[in-house]
């Protein structure tokens, strides 16, 4: 199976969503730039066994890290201070702060408000996760986890596959076994 191609697939089914339609444009872009994130870790996870033999050792590390080692091993640095390797920071800071969110409370003409004592008059006021949020940012972290997998399988020597770089939801080694189906 490929986790990637799961991801990536649920990625552009919510950004397609969100520039199709505009009741629930914010939950479809909040999802898409989640699964972009999942995508490039997931693409990350299919790498690393492919050109190191310790991989296994960064199974629990953070993406960033996953994505130094890789670089280390092939003798590259990108460029992170622009995109696409740039929108990495902010898309995964996104992905953390969802996963691991917490109550906030956001300051307002000199008051603290939490979320549940915004009124119409406060309704600009936003948490800087959720000015992340945009069509732009999730247009941005999927076109840009499509070319940095496809910069580094380049660089890694990966041959194309089919959809490449991230794979189909259908395609995948599969081993069928004889099982016994004898009912004890």
């Amino acid at each position: 199976m490929r986790p990637a191609a799961y991801n990536r697939s649920a990625a552009g089914y919510f950004l397609e969503l969100a520039e199709k339609q505009q009741e629930g444009q914010f939950f479809s872009v909040e999802a898409s730039i989640v699964f972009s994130a999942f995508t490039h870790e997931a693409f990350l996870n299919s790498l690393g066994p492919k050109i190191r033999k310790d991989w296994q050792e960064f199974d629990r590390v953070r993406p960033a890290e996953k994505l130094y080692a890789i670089c280390e091993t092939l003798k590259y640095e990108p460029n992170k201070g622009a995109r696409p390797y740039q929108t990495l920071n902010g898309l995964f800071w996104f992905r953390n702060f969802i996963a691991h969110g917490r109550e906030e409370k956001v300051m307002a003409n000199g008051e603290l408000l939490s979320s549940r004592e915004r009124s119409e008059d406060f309704d600009t006021i936003e948490a800087d996760w959720e000015k992340y949020c945009s069509l732009v940012n999730a247009r941005n972290a999927y076109e840009d986890v499509r070319i940095i997998a496809e910069d580094l399988c380049e660089r890694a020597g990966v041959k194309r596959f089919v959809q490449f770089p991230f794979g189909t939801i259908a395609s995948g080694v599969y081993q069928v076994e004889k099982v016994d189906s004898q009912i004890k």
